[in-house]
C-alpha cells in the first residue's frame, strides 16, 4: 500500500520513500552529511533537514556501539550498527503490521 506523506512524496507502508511512476517529475535533491567525521555527498529525492536527521541517528549509534567496543575496528563498528538498525526497523515494521491488522478488525 502506498500513500502520501505530508511532504507529498508517496511513502509505503514501511514509511521508506517510494520510486515515483514512470513520467512523473522528480526533483533530486543534493545533500552534504556527515557521519564518523567524515562527510558524504548524497544526491535523491528527501529534504536536507531529513538527511541531517538520518546522519544524527547514525552517529549516535556509532557513538553507543565505540563506546560498548572501544577497541573494534571501524568497518566491524559499521557492521554492528548497520544490525542494530536492521534489528530496529524489522521490529518497528512488525509493530507497524500489527497496528493494521489491529485497525482493519476495527472497521
Amino acid at each position: 500500500m502506498t500513500r502520501r506523506a505530508a511532504s507529498g512524496r508517496r511513502r509505503d507502508d514501511q514509511g521508506g520513500v517510494t520510486v515515483p511512476p514512470i513520467g512523473e517529475q522528480v526533483e533530486v535533491e543534493r545533500f552534504r552529511i556527515e557521519i564518523d567525521g567524515e562527510t558524504f555527498h548524497l544526491r535523491g529525492v528527501a529534504t536536507q533537514e531529513h538527511m541531517e536527521e538520518l546522519a544524527e541517528i547514525v552517529n549516535a549509534k556509532i557513538d553507543e556501539v565505540r563506546r560498548a567496543h572501544p577497541n573494534l575496528p571501524r568497518h566491524r563498528i559499521a557492521i554492528l550498527v548497520a544490525l542494530n538498525l536492521a534489528d530496529e526497523l524489522v521490529s518497528l515494521r512488525k509493530e507497524n503490521e500489527e497496528l493494521f491488522e489491529l485497525l482493519e478488525e476495527t472497521r
